[in-house]
């Protein structure tokens, strides 16, 4: 029973991360889901966290109720607590798990995912099986099947091939979901020493991100792919088979690198570059993070409140169309400082997890990755704050 009910608090993990069905559609209903649920998974489970996760959400707490009531001075509305909250559930609920038990619960939880998706994208877009519809509070209408899959993002005239959504509000939120998975496993990825050790999980949220066409995406799949051959481990007593693995998976590398950098995913968003003045993706993000950082510069300590009036009008007056970078945005509403410890905080956290790359890397990866999308006080994120427990309840302090 009690792995049950782990597995459906994984499931909720990701249904609670950036998707349609739920953090758009209902994200007041999602917020209260998550947090009785991590209070009933304490409740069931009975592990305390470490004082280390409680001076960090002491320090998120004061931090944004000092921003919010002290600082800002304009009016703002309640969003300010899904800062808060949400982090507070991560502590009570992933606190019930051991690292090496979480990880490879949300591994294989993502993989059905992943792997459900892709077969539900190809049915609706070469079999053309009808969906159904479904309108969120704003709404905009969706495209799915079973109000589950985001089904019709993009696409051209010529093959009709959508962009994957998977689960979730659009492609961009998607591919952030994979890498913060998959960062997770950098010391399994960088041990691989022949094709057959290649763990199946990992195959369907590959094949995700490359479904996606999300051209950031692309972009940090390559700089994934780059890090993982380069920092691979190297074994004692090398042999001719394993000299012709390492080179096949060097060779493959290259090539996949290559061809996602050259792609038209990724050549059209550079062409983009050109067309100054049309709303085009790269011309609404670059505007987005521009004003973001311009208003950010405005009140660098401590930012102007999170959806406050002076920010919005702010954002608004330089050109911001959907605050599409997560941590310009973030340091916008609570400043500089904030932003800047919780890098640290992640860094801090990357060293105790095991692997081969250098931290620093995967810091670069994380970031990247979530430079498109706004909200990043989904539970992924907090795998990289919060300390999870080892099997001997204790943290151990890896290399580099």
């Amino acid at each position: 029973m009690s792995r049950i009910i782990k597995y459906f608090y994984v499931i909720e993990f990701f249904f609670l991360s950036g998707t349609f069905s739920f953090s758009v559609s209902r994200p007041k209903v999602s917020l209260v889901i998550w947090l009785v649920s991590s209070i009933f998974m304490l409740l069931v489970f009975k592990k305390k966290s470490n004082a280390y996760n409680w001076r960090i959400l002491s320090f998120i707490t004061f931090w944004i109720l000092t921003v919010q009531f002290i600082t800002t001075t304009s009016s703002f509305d309640n969003t300010y607590m899904t800062y808060i909250l949400f982090p507070a559930g991560c502590l009570f609920g992933l606190s019930q798990f051991e690292f090496e038990e979480l990880r490879e619960k949300l591994l294989t939880t993502f993989s059905v995912i992943c792997f459900t998706s892709i077969i539900a994208q190809l049915v609706f877009d070469f079999l053309h099986v009808p969906p159904v519809y479904m309108r969120d509070t704003a709404g905009m209408v969706y495209t799915t099947y079973f109000y589950i899959f985001n089904l019709a993002w993009g696409g051209d005239g010529a093959s009709n091939l959508h962009r994957m959504s998977s689960i979730f509000w659009e492609p961009g939120q998607f591919q952030i979901v994979c890498f913060f998975i998959l960062c997770l496993f950098t010391d399994k990825l960088t041990e691989i020493k022949k094709l057959k050790d290649i763990d199946i999980r990992f195959l369907p949220i590959l094949l995700g991100i490359i479904y996606s066409q999300s051209t950031m995406g692309y972009i940090v799949l390559s700089l994934f792919l780059f890090v993982i051959v380069f920092f691979r481990k190297k074994h004692a007593g090398v042999s001719i088979k394993t000299l012709l693995t390492t080179g096949i998976i060097l060779s493959l590398s290259f090539v996949a690198i290559l061809a996602i950098m050259n792609s038209d995913v990724v050549q059209n968003k550079i062409e983009q570059r050109d067309n100054v003045g049309q709303a085009n993706s790269y011309n609404i993000r670059m505007m987005d993070n521009l004003a973001c950082l311009q208003a950010t510069l405005d009140s660098p300590i401590f930012g102007m409140g999170i959806n406050s009036k002076e920010l919005t009008d702010r954002l608004i007056s330089y050109g911001n169309t959907t605050s599409s970078n997560g941590w310009l945005y973030t340091s916008a509403c609570l400043g500089i400082p904030y932003i800047f410890v919780f890098f640290l905080l992640m860094y801090k956290r990357l060293r105790e997890m095991p692997s081969n790359v250098p931290r620093i890397f995967i810091l670069a990866i994380l970031i990247l990755a979530h430079c498109n999308e706004a909200m990043i006080f989904f539970p992924y994120v907090y795998l990289y704050i919060f300390r999870i427990n080892n099997k001997k309840n204790k943290i151990l302090l890896y290399n580099k």
